[in-house]
């Protein structure tokens, strides 16, 4: 297992900023974002780029990644001025920073099926803590394994590429984190996570009508939440303009070969 520190020096918050009396202040989180090369390119959700620009619209600021330094004294704060969306029906985009990071993401080409352990990291809105001095977030760590295989169009609601369900809810916030096999070298990078579907099974129902036509129900209903994310395998060979020509497969292995 990696150090924690060093985790969130890649895998980091993307949030809404402004600056006022040029001190800088997070407003918003919108999700999750990764480092995929020493370059400084990040992958997160199309939807965390899409509501972040929205939020600004409304609100003024800009979007921003957040990754710790290494010593864990604080943050960088990266604006996110160049970015590309995946083709449709992808929720993936890819982005540029221009900064030197560091990366343990390695995309995997091999076959991933059912029962596959796999981890995930992000930032839930369900931690964010916000005071007067601070806006505090704080990663979460999960690991599950692969409980089913999404084909093209599987999903109920919308439109979905290829994906994997897990065994764990993708709840806001933690869009745009990667799913991932853990290796000691290189984790090997399968998906982005995308958010949750939820299934409602009513276990127990009882209906009874009593005198004076009371009516009385009672109902006892599963509720089951699982986590989606989109598989990022098909994208190798997708070549977004920001990597002047390159594939997302060319990448990764020109920052494990550097």
């Amino acid at each position: 297992m990696k150090d924690i520190p060093f985790l969130q020096c890649v895998v980091a918050t993307i949030c809404r900023v402004t600056v006022r009396e040029e001190r800088l202040y997070v407003e918003q989180l919108h999700g999750t974002g990764f480092f995929v090369s020493r370059k400084g390119h990040l992958i997160t959700a199309r939807h965390v780029i899409e509501k972040g620009n929205a939020d600004i619209a409304a609100r003024g600021g800009f979007l921003a990644f957040f990754p710790k330094k290494d010593n864990g004294s604080g943050s960088w704060c990266l604006p996110l001025v160049r970015y590309e969306f995946a083709p449709s029906p992808f929720d993936i985009a890819i982005c540029e920073t221009n900064f030197e990071s560091k990366t343990f993401y390695r995309i995997l080409g091999r076959e991933v099926g059912v029962w596959q352990d796999v981890a995930a990291i992000g930032y839930p809105m369900s931690v964010v803590r916000v005071t007067s001095e601070a806006y505090e977030v704080h990663a979460r760590f999960h690991r599950g394994y692969i409980q089913r295989v999404l084909q093209p169009g599987q999903l109920l609601v919308g439109k979905n590429p290829q994906a994997f369900e897990v065994n764990f809810a993708i709840t806001q916030g933690l869009s745009g984190g990667p799913l991932f096999i853990y290796n000691p070298q290189h984790d090997f990078l399968i998906g982005v996570c995308v958010g949750s579907i939820e299934s409602r099974v009513v276990a127990y129902e009882e209906v009874e009508v009593r005198d004076g036509n009371e009516r009385f129900e009672e109902r006892v209903a599963r509720i089951e939440e699982f986590g989606v994310a989109h598989d990022i395998r098909p994208l190798c060979d997708w070549r977004p303009q920001l990597l002047a020509g390159r594939s997302l497969a060319e990448l990764s292995a020109e920052t494990w070969q550097a």
